[in-house]
């Protein structure tokens, strides 16, 4: 999963997934 959510149109999923990982980079302060 691209932890910037950027996907193909299609790949929601994926995005969410990805979502919840870059939810915790930012609140690990690693952005």
């Amino acid at each position: 999963s691209d932890p910037w959510g950027r996907l193909p149109y299609g790949q929601e999923e994926e995005r969410m997934s990805s979502s919840v990982d870059w939810s915790d980079l930012v609140r690990e302060g690693k952005v």
